[in-house]
């Protein structure tokens, strides 16, 4: 239990040393004029898809992808933050998780290096990826 403290408090340490991201939320309705596209790939038991995004929006770069998994009651099991750094022009998230079982969230985080320092000004998230792929 200690150790996940520790990883929490590393990761909020990370993501907000700079501030907090204003927050955009992905829906189907304005996805592609933001630049995202999430597509699925296979249907059943298993949810598998893949999250095109861009690489820049308004002179924001990618810096960030992170995503959770969590169980249907809503309790998260896992999270990943990953910094990124982009040299694709069309950047994309493969991912795949039981639905039976499971929900995804995706968060992309864009900034911009001020001082030497990466500050991650924007954060465009699905937040259901199942709900999501249902009403799209």
């Amino acid at each position: 239990m200690r150790i996940l403290i520790l990883i929490g408090i590393f990761i909020a340490t990370n993501a907000f040393s700079s501030g907090v991201p204003t927050m955009h939320k992905i829906t189907p309705e304005n996805a592609t004029t933001l630049g995202f596209d999430l597509s699925e790939i296979i249907e059943e038991s298993m949810k598998a898809g893949v999250l095109k995004y861009p690489k820049s929006i308004d002179g924001y770069i990618v810096a960030r992808v992170q995503t959770s998994l969590s169980d249907l009651s809503g309790h998260q099991v896992t999270v990943t933050s990953a910094d990124a750094v982009i040299s694709d022009d069309s950047p994309s998230l493969l991912f795949a998780f039981s639905s039976d079982l499971y929900d995804m969230n995706i968060c992309i985080q864009y900034g911009r290096i001020r001082d030497g320092v990466m500050y991650y000004d924007r954060s465009y998230c699905i937040d259901s990826v199942s709900n999501y792929l249902i009403t799209s």
